[in-house]
């Protein structure tokens, strides 16, 4: 794919606690713009398989994966995996309105 860059928008949400009482100091939606490095990529078919284990092997998270593993599986789609970096353009990062 070579190591062309790929600017994204990314939003996020900038909190921080009010110290010593309940709520927040500032709580803003915000915009990360971001270049996002690709360097190689793998695409391939997209499947579930569970590993269902026993209450005994697993007794805090048995109930969660029992329940997940019984659901039905309505369509597959490919899957994609993605290495490279990705560098935050803090100058261009703003406050949401």
């Amino acid at each position: 794919m070579g190591d062309k860059g790929y600017p994204s928008l990314n939003f996020g949400w900038r909190y921080l606690p009010a110290l010593g009482k309940g709520g927040a100091s500032l709580s803003q939606a915000t915009l990360y713009p971001q270049e996002s490095m690709v360097t190689k990529a793998w695409k391939g078919d997209g499947c579930v398989e569970w590993t269902e284990l026993t209450a005994e092997e697993h007794s805090l998270q048995y109930r969660a994966i029992t329940c997940l593993a019984n659901l039905p599986v309505l369509k597959y789609s490919y899957a994609m995996i993605l290495k490279g970096s990705a560098r935050l353009n803090v100058g261009d990062s703003r406050v949401l309105p």
